[in-house]
């Protein structure tokens, strides 16, 4: 029995270990979405944005970048200056440890343009967005919420004039990221450590009911009393005298 249950939490573990980090921050259709809602701002502004994000696991996971602009997803509004003679892009670096590191995860952006006065990064931080939120488990809405911040940025600039509609790029509240960063345990292993911690309940559960059914079969024994274990039946007369038997 013991055995059963540690080949059972080896392989809980095993599994744990091979679940890959995804790569990258937005599911495909919310960076449709954000795609089609910055190619309308274009429309309006003559000026093309995007994002660029790099996810660098260390865990094994897959690194392809993360790309989108108002070209479409999978497309670096700098990469047509036929289409884009004027661009802004989000560049986020992420960076996640192996669950074996000493080091935490971390994340930088930056934003790069040919405007003559681009947006930067402390516009982001006036409106209290940082790189350490594209850490939690909101990264996706963090990432959008900066990129469909761009063009007001620009607007403020004077690079541009302020959008005549601006559709934002929600993300359902009932989206889950598919980076899933922070913690790496949590991160890249939560389906095999569920997994682990059913065996290990299991496993427990079996030791206790073990135990229980041994002591119930310890309660079963008969148990004989020796010659000294028996009761004394000698008791005192009122006179003084003994006699066997109990007292009348």
């Amino acid at each position: 029995m013991r055995a059963a249950s540690v080949a059972v939490l080896a392989l809980a573990l095993g599994l744990a270990a091979a679940t890959p980090a995804a790569a990258a921050v937005l599911e495909p259709a919310d960076a449709e979405e954000l795609a089609g809602a910055l190619a309308e701002v274009t429309a309006d502004q003559d000026v093309c944005y995007g994002w660029n994000v790099t996810i660098r696991d260390e865990g094994g996971g897959d690194e392809s970048p993360d790309v989108g602009s108002s070209l479409g997803v999978g497309t670096d509004p700098a990469g047509d200056p036929a289409q884009c003679a004027r661009w802004v892009r989000l560049d986020a670096q992420i960076r996640y440890t192996s669950e074996f590191s000493d080091f935490e995860d971390s994340a930088a952006v930056d934003i790069a343009s040919n405007l003559e006065r681009p947006p930067t990064v402390g516009d982001l931080a006036g409106e209290g967005l940082t790189a350490e939120q594209l850490l939690g488990a909101e990264d996706d809405v963090a990432l959008v919420r900066m990129v469909e911040l761009l063009p007001l940025f620009t607007a403020r600039n004077g690079q541009a004039p302020y959008a005549e509609a601006q559709p934002a790029a929600t993300v359902p509240e009932t989206d889950v990221p598919t980076g899933t960063p922070g913690d790496d345990t949590l991160r890249t292993n939560a389906p095999g450590l569920l997994l682990a911690g059913g065996a290990v309940v299991v496993g427990l559960a079996l030791v206790v009911w073990s135990l229980l059914r041994r002591r119930s079969r310890a309660d079963l024994r008969p148990v004989h009393e020796g010659p000294d274990d028996r009761p004394d039946d000698t008791w005192t007369r009122p006179d003084g005298r003994t006699a066997d038997g109990p007292p009348l």
